[in-house]
């Protein structure tokens, strides 16, 4: 039976999305309000920030593309999300750097974060369509 969207959203397959969103929002947080200077803590910042460059975009651009679970095994979603997002975030770069806003923290911070949710939304529509 398709479930209603509340339904699928508290679904127990679709923690993923939950976690992605928090792990966003989770590097958004460190990534403003730890500063860099102060070792200890500023690591905290740094794993944030690498999994918000390295990782999740190209993840989320990965099960939007290839929605169902069987369709590519554990090790390829893996490649896939590391190949893209290093893909993704050097092509938002080369258009901040472009506009009129430059390339600096204060604008690829807010531009990252937002097409990681705007991806993690596709993604979980995309998977509501198909179940």
């Amino acid at each position: 039976p398709k479930l209603n969207f509340v339904q699928f959203l508290s679904a127990k397959d679709n923690y993923w999305f939950w976690i992605i969103v928090a792990v966003s929002v989770l590097s958004f947080v460190s990534i403003v309000f730890i500063p860099e200077n102060q070792p200890p803590v500023s690591y905290i910042r740094y794993v944030f920030a690498f999994v918000l460059v390295a990782f999740l975009p190209g993840y989320c651009l990965t099960k939007t593309l290839f929605p169902k679970p069987t369709t590519l095994d554990p090790v390829e979603r893996i490649t896939f999300a590391i190949g893209l997002s290093f893909a993704l975030t050097t092509l938002m770069g080369l258009f901040l750097s472009f506009s009129s806003l430059g390339l600096t923290l204060s604008t690829t911070l807010p531009t990252l974060t937002s097409m990681v949710v705007v991806l993690v939304v596709l993604a979980l529509l995309r998977s509501y369509k198909i179940q």
